[in-house]
């Protein structure tokens, strides 16, 4: 896995000198153990992109487990 710089966007990759970036922790499950990441995304993305979607992208990118359908 790659190492993410809290200064870059996440998603576009911009920098912190560009465009305010935040920190989000999202939450999921990997192999059935609870995991979490905070990733930096910047407010450009964070205002265009769902929440839902960022984190498709990072269960996608970090291989979680596909949440249960209740």
């Amino acid at each position: 896995m790659e190492e993410i710089v809290m200064s870059n966007c996440w998603y576009c990759n911009t920098t912190n000198n560009r465009v305010p970036i935040g920190k989000y922790t999202y939450h999921g499950k990997k192999n059935g153990k609870r995991v979490q990441k905070t990733i930096p995304i910047c407010l450009c993305c964070s205002a265009m992109i769902s929440s839902d979607d960022i984190l498709e992208q990072v269960r996608d990118t970090y291989g979680w487990d596909e949440p249960d359908e209740d």
